[in-house]
């Protein structure tokens, strides 16, 4: 270091190097107080205060070189991944089903008796699907089943504006295999053919195999790699190119696969065999017939077709006498029982295996840290030399007043730094706090209370000894605004950002409290940002009920500040019944009326308050949501509240004095942003689902890769026409880019007459796909009507929009 605060060269983290510090430290002090302070030896006072003070910043600095897990880690021992708005790799890789082979390992991962699946299109948004199940375990569950759970499992992935126009469940059509095989080694004649005949059975079914994470990942596949398309829950599904719907399978091809079995030597004469004896080296796979090849084992009238043959026992059997003829049947019944068993085996752990979850933390582990005691804080004033009097011991007994006095105030003097310190150190350990999406504290910036067991002696210099008093600290800490930052954090990490921007623009229910609104909607797009990113091309899943609703209705919603992301409650009923009939005229202003302050008094407790009936006029429903609308006027020994309504101000009601009418104009306040919020709701109906169901032709005009958004028109935001244009371009910007939307303003008759259409469509439509085999007719007949119904009110409200 040079004289006179020159630049000073440090090697390594300056914030551990106390060395270094403490030279940064004399060398401001040179700059600040050179002339009037000359002595920077060891003895003085000063320096001794410094280097207290430099130590405790190197515990400081020591405390943060922690690693990230440790900060997040609670008493438990563990971290809440979720509240922090941290993704382990098997959510934040996955997406959806967006391709043909995605659909089919999405399929053969959930449903464990299927064998292969065909997924084609249809056209206009439609898809076709054919299942081959598994030949012995179809005989036991009926076809219609494993229908009913591919539509169940298709209905929860299915893309937007698509939907499944057919599943064809193929019957298996057995054949045989006839030849002989020559064996070798230890291995058991019947293990040897129970594995031809599941491997042979296995390539005719399926091109389709699922592996374990831990097998895949130990030869080097990367996460996102194996976490590639939509979200499976038993492992790893390979799969080889889509099947033809027509597929030749021929001998040549099983006998490669027999080759490679343990203990097989040769293959002599192979050929397939049909329940009609006929021989033939292939087999067609033709799914238009409805059916597919497979490979059971073969009934007792067969066992002779296929042989096992010992190499060093061919001579020996072929010389046989006549009289051993029935000595070798039984041997071939026993054979093939103990091989009958084995292939049971096989097929019973290879279900098992696919019906095992995933476990991917063992394949991926998330980060595991130590938790610390971080805010734990220990007083520099315990290292101080004990002649300071102000460590533990204190100042002895025997030393003058003046004396006791000089250390109180020493230790007055370095309480402030103290308690920088120690707050330092608060901010450390509810780092999970700050950075929490689930749990809110009431500050971003952390304090702590300092006592005796902190400090030596120091509660004797309180003011205030009960309660602490951190106010010139919170009067610095905007927590709405750091917070919300954090959560911009978090956004940004998974390329995302929120419009806090335009939605201040068109902030019409909260004024008062916009910051905390914003922050509240921030949170719920970080806490379900899997599925509204990744996946947010799902559509609404309308097997789970009437309330399902698209990750697009939801993202959406958020997006657009929104209440809810389902559809709200839209209280159509004030604004076509009886109620606004009956309204008063209204009246001109008065002189001598009063305003309302801004300010909430105590007065009257007015929390919930019923809107009357003429508040739904327009411009009152409008109006009712600003505080300077309402007016006050004492009339008749009462004091009636106004709000104003345009050219005319309606009386909302009458109260005993203006305190308690105050209160009822705040309440009203917070009534009339209720009832906008509640009016507003986000609906998202795909045209491909309105579709006549029976065979009768698509107009792809209407139906095809085409939704409505259904809005109210009448509330504050929703008759605001920039709102209007940026939902519209929010909507835009968050589908599908193939997907063309229609937007609908519907005025309060037309949202009347509207919900019930939806109400009763959804409704049928559940109906439809619930009916059993007997139904199907008369429940599709009802379906068509409501479906009908509906898209002709949609057409004709788009039209009346153009």
């Amino acid at each position: 270091m040079s004289d006179g605060g020159a630049d000073i060269v440090h090697a390594g983290p300056i914030g551990l190097d106390f060395a270094a510090l403490t030279a940064e430290g004399v060398a401001s002090l040179q700059r600040l107080c050179g002339e009037i302070w000359t002595d920077y030896n060891l003895h003085d006072p000063g320096v001794t205060i410094l280097e207290q003070l430099v130590y405790g910043l190197t515990d400081l600095a020591y405390r943060t070189e922690f690693p990230v897990a440790d900060y997040l880690t609670g008493p438990d021992g563990g971290i809440d991944y979720q509240a922090q708005g941290l993704y382990p790799p098997a959510a934040i890789f996955a997406g959806q089903a967006l391709t043909a082979n995605d659909y089919r390992r999405l399929l053969y991962d959930a449903i464990p008796t299927l064998e292969e699946v065909w997924v084609h299109p249809m056209g206009n948004g439609l898809l076709a699907i054919k299942v081959a199940g598994n030949g012995e375990r179809l005989q036991a569950a009926e076809s219609g089943e494993l229908e009913r759970l591919v539509r169940r499992h298709y209905a929860a992935h299915r893309g937007l504006c698509e939907d499944l126009g057919q599943v064809t469940v193929l019957e298996p059509v057995p054949c045989y295999l006839s030849g002989a095989i020559d064996t070798c080694g230890d291995r058991s004649p019947a293990d040897i053919l129970a594995q031809v005949l599941f491997e042979c059975g296995n390539y005719m079914s399926s091109g389709l195999a699922v592996r374990r994470l831990q097998d895949v990942v130990g030869e080097g596949m990367l996460p996102e790699q194996v976490y590639d398309g939509p979200a499976l829950e038993h492992g790893y599904v390979t799969s080889s190119a889509a099947p033809p719907l027509v597929r030749r399978i021929t001998i040549s091809e099983l006998i490669g696969i027999i080759q490679k079995i343990e203990g097989v030597s040769r293959v002599r004469g192979l050929a397939f065999r049909d329940a009609g004896f006929h021989a033939t080296d292939e087999v067609v796979c033709d799914t238009s017939g409805g059916s597919y090849p497979c490979l059971p084992f073969p009934p007792e009238a067969m066992w002779d077709w296929l042989q096992l043959q010992p190499l060093q026992g061919r001579e020996a059997d072929a010389a046989a006498p006549a009289h051993g003829e029935a000595t070798r049947q039984a041997k071939n019944r026993a054979l093939h029982a103990e091989a009958a068993h084995e292939l049971k085996k096989l097929h019973f752990y290879r279900h098992a295996f696919r019906t095992e979850r995933n476990e991917p933390d063992a394949v991926f582990p998330m980060p595991t840290g130590q938790h610390r005691a971080l805010a734990e804080y220990y007083s520099v004033q315990n290292d101080f030399p004990a002649v300071y009097g102000i460590g533990q011991y204190g100042v002895p007994h025997s030393a003058g007043i003046e004396r006791k006095k000089q250390a109180r105030q020493l230790k007055g003097y370095l309480f402030p730094f103290e308690q920088m310190m120690a707050n330092y150190l608060q901010n450390l350990q509810d780092l999970p706090t700050l950075f929490s999406v689930t749990e809110r504290g009431a500050a971003s910036y952390c304090s702590q209370w300092l006592g005796d067991e902190a400090i030596p002696h120091i509660e004797g210099l309180y003011t205030n000894r009960d309660e602490p008093d951190f106010a010139a600290l919170a009067a610095q800490d905007n927590y709405f605004d750091r917070k919300g930052r954090l959560f911009d954090y978090l956004l940004a990490l998974y390329g995302e950002a929120f419009p806090q921007t335009a939605l201040r623009r068109f902030n019409h229910y909260h004024r008062a409290d916009t910051e905390r609104w914003l922050l509240d909607a921030k949170a719920r797009l970080v806490q379900d940002l899997v599925d509204l990113s990744a996946r947010r091309g799902i559509a609404a899943d309308y097997l789970a009920g009437a309330h399902s609703i698209s990750r697009l209705q939801q993202r959406v919603a958020i997006l657009i500040g929104l209440r809810s992301a389902g559809a709200a409650r839209r209280p159509t009923a004030p604004w076509i019944g009886e109620q606004p009939l009956a309204q008063p005229e209204g009246r001109a202003r008065q002189a001598g009326w009063a305003s309302i302050s801004p300010i909430a008094g105590s007065a009257g407790a007015l929390e919930a308050i019923e809107l009357p009936g003429h508040a739904y006029r327009l411009a009152l429903f409008h109006n009712g949501l600003a505080l300077e609308n309402y007016a006050t006027a004492a009339e008749g020994g009462q004091v009636a509240l106004y709000c104003n309504g345009g050219e005319r101000w309606f009386e909302l009601g009458r109260y005993q004095d203006r305190a308690q009418a105050a209160a009822a104009g705040h309440a009203f306040v917070r009534a009339f942003v209720y009832a906008n919020e509640a009016a507003e709701g986000l609906d998202i109906i795909e045209h491909i689902l309105l579709r006549p169901r029976g065979g009768a032709p698509l107009q792809a005009q209407f139906y095809a890769a085409r939704f409505s958004v259904v809005m109210p028109s009448w509330t504050a935001r929703c008759a605001d026409a920039e709102f209007r244009h940026f939902v519209q371009e929010t909507v835009a910007a968050h589908c599908p880019a193939h997907l063309q939307p229609t937007f609908l303003w519907l005025a309060p008759d037309r949202m009347a007459a509207y919900e019930p259409l939806r109400d009763g469509w959804r409704s049928a439509l559940a109906a439809l796909h619930e009916a059993g085999a007997g139904q199907q007719e008369q429940k599709q007949s009802a379906c068509n009507d409501a479906a009908r119904q509906l898209a002709a009110f949609l057409a004709m409200q788009a039209r009346r929009a153009q």
